[in-house]
């Protein structure tokens, strides 16, 4: 039953897609949701976009969407810093207390 949906579901994209990306495995993904996936607002993508640091498919004058290929790509160039490079020994902590009201 689920390879009759999949395959329903497949022709349905791929008619909808463009022919080159219309892939069961690579659907094609809105500003959202690329959104979602990188940690940035849709309209930032947008803004990603217009600099040229964000991959696309126009599919008019105001609507783009993307491919898996496209994120991929902008996390490869993003520069990023791994969280482990900065451990809590490295941050120099402030006083919880104002040294002079601490015996208060």
């Amino acid at each position: 039953m689920t390879s009759a949906v999949e395959d329903l579901l497949y022709r349905f994209l791929s008619e909808a897609m463009p022919k080159r990306l219309a892939t069961k495995d690579s659907p094609l993904l809105s500003t959202a949701e690329v959104g979602q996936i990188i940690g940035r607002h849709p309209k930032t993508v947008l803004e990603l976009v217009a600099e040229k640091k964000l991959g696309c498919i126009r599919q008019n004058a105001t609507e783009v969407q993307f491919a898996q290929k496209h994120i991929d790509e902008y996390l490869a160039s993003c520069e990023c810093p791994a969280q482990d490079e900065h451990s809590q020994d490295d941050v120099e902590r402030k006083p919880d207390r104002n040294p002079k009201y601490a015996n208060r």
